[in-house]
């Protein structure tokens, strides 16, 4: 069994920072643990660590680990007996430190405080879970690869409902929205013909029933054009730092204006 720090050491010959080589080497030991485990199956990964797979790791490292459980349930006892199973599929140990209930507006969930450990090193992680609501969406699976190892199958978002979230939550948020990246997402998805459009207008069809706060397409339409006209937020979105691809806002803006009338 490779020691967590030399895993560590790879991702900082690699070129990562320190927490982001710390949080790789997380998450590349959860996601091997839970593809190991008779947990697979219930688990849905989303989030930032998708789309960095997604991307060939273009896409800026993330620094926790975002799942939602398919089926079971979110209880604090039930992400102990997880984190538990967890810990029997190889020699790294997980702790749970503390769980925290999250109440965001789009977001129901737990916020687990971890640290995973072998003999001679330790580090703090993150885990945001949730629980899979959309249960008519087909999930997608990816493969995840590290070092020369075949890779493992786990199962995903699909880059539709990735979308589709992504732009309810620009459209819910306007001009005041600051998840600049996700606007560098949405741009990746559709030049990179990832979105089937009856798929992605399935999947905001169905926030618009769950989350109720905008009443059609063409009101997300028609915000998030009002958004990209907004001065103050192109000031803001060109002078941001998490953005991750080397593209003219404009046309980032255009393109997404494009595709969300036309679906």
């Amino acid at each position: 069994m490779k020691t967590i720090k030399s895993i560590v050491n790879k991702y900082l010959r690699k070129g990562y920072d320190i927490p982001h080589s710390q949080s790789a080497a997380c998450q590349e030991i959860f996601i091997n643990k839970i593809a190991s485990s008779n947990m697979s199956d219930k688990i849905l990964l989303k989030g930032g660590v998708v789309i960095f797979n997604m991307t060939q790791n273009m896409r800026r490292a993330t620094i926790d680990l975002d799942f939602d459980f398919i089926r079971y349930d979110i209880s604090n006892e039930s992400i102990k007996l997880f984190v538990d199973l967890l810990n029997r599929s190889d020699e790294y140990k997980v702790s749970i430190i503390r769980i925290e209930d999250l109440h965001q507006e789009d977001y129901q969930g737990k916020r687990v405080w971890t640290t995973v450990s072998d003999k001679s090193y330790s580090i703090h992680f993150k885990l945001d879970i949730g629980v899979h609501t959309l249960l008519s969406i087909e999930q997608s699976s990816a493969c995840f690869y590290f070092d020369n190892d075949n890779g493992v199958v786990l199962k995903v978002n699909p880059p539709e409902q990735m979308f589709a979230e992504k732009l309810y939550s620009l459209a819910k948020h306007g001009a005041k929205s600051t998840r600049y990246k996700d606007i560098n997402d949405l741009y990746f998805f559709i030049k990179n013909n990832m979105l089937n459009k009856d798929m992605v207008k399935k999947c905001v069809d169905l926030l618009l029933i769950y989350k109720t706060q905008i009443k059609s397409l063409n009101d997300i339409c028609n915000i998030v054009s009002e958004t990209f006209k907004n001065d103050d937020y192109i000031e803001n979105f060109i002078d941001a730092k998490d953005k991750w691809l080397d593209v003219d806002y404009k046309d980032i803006f255009e393109s997404i204006l494009d595709f969300i009338y036309s679906i």
